[in-house]
């Protein structure tokens, strides 16, 4: 499943991924938990993925906390850190951008109330229930965190029900796609 949702994204083509982004964009920076966040829990989009970049400069430009993870080798725990500059970050050895260690200070993994997180992803389903990279980090992650999940996908990457659940999964509290924010999944 992974490699046909990866197919179905890159087939768009870049122009067309780029429109279908700035739509995403629009309607997240339109919701009422974006506009309230105090702190924004944001992957750096790499590739084919949903592009995250606008939204993150957007956050520092309000003033919101912009808290991107780094993956901690031997677990399935991200740890959050602040980012306010694209000198804060690196590219890891997973081929994703992280924070420096050094230089950048830690955030509360559990985030607020008020926190938002975008959540990456190959295809969600109506619940929120996502296929992911397979890491199981995110999963780890929504568990405990206290804000408002929101999966960031192309329509083409969404589905009615995923045709397998783990225990472990967790949903995503909203799903936003370049039509519409699938909220309460």
């Amino acid at each position: 499943m992974r490699e046909r949702y990866a197919r179905l994204r890159a087939d768009l083509g870049a122009d067309r991924r780029r429109s279908i982004d700035s739509s995403i964009t629009a309607r997240i920076v339109d919701l009422d938990s974006f506009s309230r966040a105090d702190a924004v829990y944001a992957y750096l989009s790499v590739g084919d993925e949903v592009d995250t970049h606008e939204l993150c400069r957007r956050a520092v430009r309000e003033g919101k906390v912009l808290a991107v993870p780094r993956c901690m080798k031997g677990s399935r725990v991200m740890e959050w850190r602040r980012v306010a500059s694209p000198g804060d970050v690196v590219k890891s050895a997973f081929g994703v951008w992280e924070p420096r260690a050094e230089g950048t200070e830690p955030v509360d993994r559990f985030g607020t109330e008020r926190s938002i997180a975008l959540v990456p992803g190959f295809v969600f389903d109506r619940k929120g229930y996502r296929l992911g990279y397979g890491g199981g980090f995110y999963d780890a992650f929504l568990g405990d965190f206290k804000g408002t999940s929101i999966g960031l996908a192309r329509s083409v990457q969404t589905m009615d029900e995923l045709p397998f659940l783990e225990p472990h999964d967790v949903p995503v509290d909203m799903v936003a796609t370049e039509h519409r924010v699938l909220s309460n999944c």
